[in-house]
């Protein structure tokens, strides 16, 4: 379990058998929580009366490089987006997305029909009703979603809102349905990522019997008959008993009573493209640009999760300002690579162990030629517990100093504690870093957290780095079997139970480090360095 964290302004003030250090390990056990990603509420750790089960993760490999042959896309989309006749309407409703960004890219990567509802409401019992409906009877070659009346897409020519769009313009911005055609290829489909299809229909009522068979009779000329089908006006269209009379293919649907299909054949805008879709290239653009290489392996299953992350930290103005920096490659988790004749899964590589088989990010330093760590997982950030990255936190982890994956996770943890501690704000200092790291490697050796040789370690960092005139140190240790995010937030945790920890690493220094390494008996042990004239 974590034991005393110790902090040295100077040689001994507080020595490992001190009555701080007991004092600090009773601190430690009494809190049960263990840490979480950014300002969200810690896991519970072990009990005073022994470590908790907990997944043992695999070691970390520095030297051991990611794949780079060209994955084998092995998205199983076909299976997956299958709405069977007899699946729950519940099951069904979970399938419609809820964002058009995500939804319009989904539809034409998986080559379906894609029915967008606009609802004026953020809360539409009409849409969620009729996209069911539809769903049920066309599921396996449509995808759905209900466009909120705020929905805003990026184009590279700003902002603009969804119903805006020109391609969309047969509605007058009412309440209505409009069908988008990606079936088969561009090749082979001439209205290929167009509308080709519009129906209004009232907000509480939805669509009338005429006009709900009208959007039916589209689809399956659109799916039956392939993709150069085009929907004919309704002939005898009523919409109720008895009426009858065909309705003019020149009688505007904005007058609410006209069944005719109208389009506007326009495709819709198309958000700016910034995520490549192939491993290969993005390295190779990443090597040529020399750039960072950031990869979002996506949630395939957890939909909510997906949009919840896509929706709101990725589309942050400051996100996507960081974002021009990197080579940005995106991904569905499942991702699998060829290797030695093997089919085997992106996250199942040794250099990715500590995803811990998650959805996430992670980053390939391309940028630093000449170091260690060139060409390295630098930085790996899975979805734990199934909580996406906020803004904030995406902004700590894209503006993270070069180092190696186990000093910039030490940096990402200070950085997002909620107290917001100022010794990261200082110059990360290569050989601070450097003497963190060999530092934490001994105490990971010896398997015991310590201030070991601070006496020799003191007087060669004031050598070294003229001008400064004093130096402390805080090391710390996770529990056991922790993974390294985890372990990394479990430090900062813990550095904060003790006021004369946190005084170091809470004030600003002229200068930091920090690392983090794990023994063989599955504990992490935390250094963190600090100069100050």
């Amino acid at each position: 379990m974590p034991s005393s964290l110790c902090a040295l302004h100077q040689p001994g003030v507080f020595p490992t058998g001190s009555v701080f250090t007991r004092v600090a390990i009773l601190l430690c056990m009494a809190v049960l929580q263990g840490a979480q990603i950014g300002v969200s509420e810690e896991q519970r750790g072990p009990s005073s009366e022994g470590p908790a089960s907990a997944p043992q993760s695999l070691s970390v490999k520095q030297d051991e490089k990611p794949l780079l042959r060209e994955f084998q896309n092995n998205e199983t989309s076909a299976q997956d987006g299958q709405y069977r006749k007899d699946a729950a309407e519940t099951a069904i409703e979970t399938a419609i997305h809820n964002r058009y960004s995500l939804a319009y890219p989904s539809a034409r990567s998986h080559r379906k029909v894609l029915l967008v509802l606009f609802a004026r409401k953020t809360s539409s019992e009409m849409a969620t009703r009729t996209l069911t409906d539809l769903c049920k009877q066309f599921g396996a070659a449509c995808e759905a979603v209900i466009v909120q009346p705020d929905e805003r897409i990026h184009t590279i020519n700003g902002e603009i809102l969804v119903h805006e769009d020109p391609a969309f313009a047969e509605l007058g911005n009412q309440p209505g349905l409009a069908i988008i055609n990606f079936l088969k290829s561009p090749e082979e489909n001439e209205d290929f990522g167009k509308v080709v299809a519009t129906f209004i229909c009232d907000e509480e009522e939805g669509f009338s019997l005429a006009r709900r068979q009208a959007v039916v009779d589209t689809l399956a000329s659109l799916i039956g008959s392939g993709p150069a089908s085009v929907p004919k006006p309704m002939s005898e269209a009523t919409d109720a008993p008895g009426a009858s009379g065909q309705q003019s293919a020149s009688q505007s649907a904005h007058s609410g009573n006209s069944d005719v299909a109208l389009a506007t054949h326009l495709a819709p805008i198309q958000e700016a493209e910034m995520w490549l879709t192939d491993y290969a290239q993005g390295v190779a653009q990443a090597r040529r640009e020399k750039k960072m290489l950031l990869v979002y392996l996506y949630p395939e299953k957890n939909e909510s999760l997906r949009e919840k992350f896509e929706g709101t930290a990725l589309r942050d103005p400051r996100v996507l300002r960081e974002l021009v920096h990197f080579v940005r490659v995106r991904l569905p988790e499942s991702t699998t690579v060829d290797c030695d004749g093997r089919t085997v899964r992106l996250l199942d590589d040794p250099s990715l162990s500590e995803m811990e088989g998650r959805p996430g990010l992670f980053i390939v330093d391309y940028a630093s030629e000449g170091e260690k760590y060139y060409g390295e997982v630098v930085s790996v950030f899975p979805f734990l517990d199934g909580r996406p990255y906020t803004a904030d936190q995406m902004v700590a982890i894209l503006t993270l100093p070069r180092g190696t994956l186990t000093q910039r996770t030490m940096v990402y943890a200070v950085r997002v504690h909620p107290e917001r501690p100022k010794s990261i704000l200082g110059r990360p200092d290569p050989y601070l870093f450097s003497e963190s790291e060999k530092h934490s490697q001994y105490q990971a050796r010896i398997r015991l957290q310590g201030h070991h040789f601070w006496e020799s370690r003191f007087a060669r960092i004031i050598r070294t780095l003229r001008g400064e005139s004093t130096a402390s140190e805080v090391c710390a240790e996770s529990w056991p079997g922790q993974g390294l995010l985890r372990a990394a937030l479990e430090c900062v945790r813990c550095w904060r139970l003790s006021p004369g920890h946190w005084r170091a690493v809470s004030s600003r220094s002229n200068a930091y480090g920090y690392d983090i390494k794990r023994g063989s008996n599955g504990v992490w042990y935390a250094t963190g360095i600090f100069v100050n004239r």
